[in-house]
């Protein structure tokens, strides 16, 4: 309380008028269910790989943890160089390129039941998948500013 006096006052008068709640549009609905998809995918390998490798494919108790490694590694490595690639070919393209990437290793995974097979997979799904959810959120938060204005 003894503050408030020194509090520099405002110059500009909030606007009282306007839009206060914007309905999202068809293509923010989109973009949550692939952040969704995209966070619930990457909790599931971080839950469930090694889970997989052991009791599914058999694998040995040494190469299962590797399958949560590797999906990591590629994690890393996606987001490391995902700015330079989100400059090269634009959002759309990485979300499209990404997502199939992501889903064509969760395939080749499920596919076959061989250990390093599996372990490949998850590689290239974790390739595919550290930059959609962020790329999702961007797109909504500039939607959601570009309809408020």
């Amino acid at each position: 309380m003894a503050c408030i006096p020194s509090l520099i006052p405002d110059s500009v008068k909030p606007d009282t008028e306007g839009v206060k709640f914007v309905m999202p549009t068809g293509a923010m609905y989109v973009m949550g269910v692939i952040a969704f998809c995209a966070m619930l995918g990457e909790g599931a390998m971080a839950d469930w790989s090694t889970n997989y490798l052991r009791n599914v494919i058999h694998a040995d108790n040494t190469l299962a943890p590797i399958g949560l490694s590797s999906f990591s590694a590629a994690m890393t490595v996606g987001r490391f160089g995902g700015d330079r690639l989100r400059v090269l070919w634009g959002d759309k393209k990485l979300i499209f390129f990404n997502s199939l990437l992501a889903t064509g290793g969760l395939i080749f995974a499920l596919l076959f039941t061989s250990v390093w097979a599996a372990i490949g997979g998850f590689f290239w799904w974790g390739r595919g998948s550290p930059l959609l959810f962020q790329l999702c959120i961007a797109a909504q938060v500039v939607t959601l500013l570009c309809l408020m204005v």
